[in-house]
């Protein structure tokens, strides 16, 4: 017997926007960077998403977008204070597109668990490489716990797929 594997657009647009928010998550962590192109491959991404998906219709796509605009925007507010770099936010306003606008809560709660998971491990780095206090600023990668929230976004995702 003969069996054939489907995989429709949405899936494959979900499955490859989780693949990228592992390689942002890895950029971050290692070189503190963010690349403007994989943010700009995330928007397309979610723009095929939201032309295939069978239940992102007109008005949810809408929210989808005010709530990627409003994520960036709060996250921008921290950037004009000191409090994250420019990527983070940029980072932060596709994951929050990314998340449905009734998950801001769960989003929240994963971002703020990673951001602390991320902590212990900096400091490790930090203390393992001596050279990290003068070739690499020892602060908090943000874009490691955000990317932690656009896979949580790409699993709930997937699970309605």
């Amino acid at each position: 017997m003969t069996s054939t594997i489907q995989v429709d657009v949405s899936q494959l647009t979900v499955a490859i926007a989780a693949a990228i928010f592992v390689k942002i998550a890895l950029d971050d962590f290692r070189r503190r960077f963010i690349s403007n192109r994989w943010l700009l491959i995330l928007l397309g991404s979610f723009v095929l998403l939201a032309s295939t998906a069978p239940d992102l219709g007109q008005p949810i796509w809408w929210a989808h977008l005010a709530w990627g605009v409003l994520g960036a925007t709060v996250f921008g507010l921290m950037y004009t204070v000191g409090g994250m770099a420019a990527g983070d936010v940029k980072l932060a306003g596709v994951v929050f597109l990314w998340t449905p606008p009734s998950h801001w809560v769960g989003l929240l709660i994963v971002i703020a668990l990673a951001g602390v998971a991320v902590i212990p491990i900096q400091q490790w780095q930090n203390r393992r490489d001596k050279r990290a206090e003068r070739s690499i600023k020892a602060e908090v990668p943000y874009g490691v716990a955000l990317a932690a929230g656009g896979l949580w976004a790409c699993a709930g995702w997937w699970i309605r797929l």
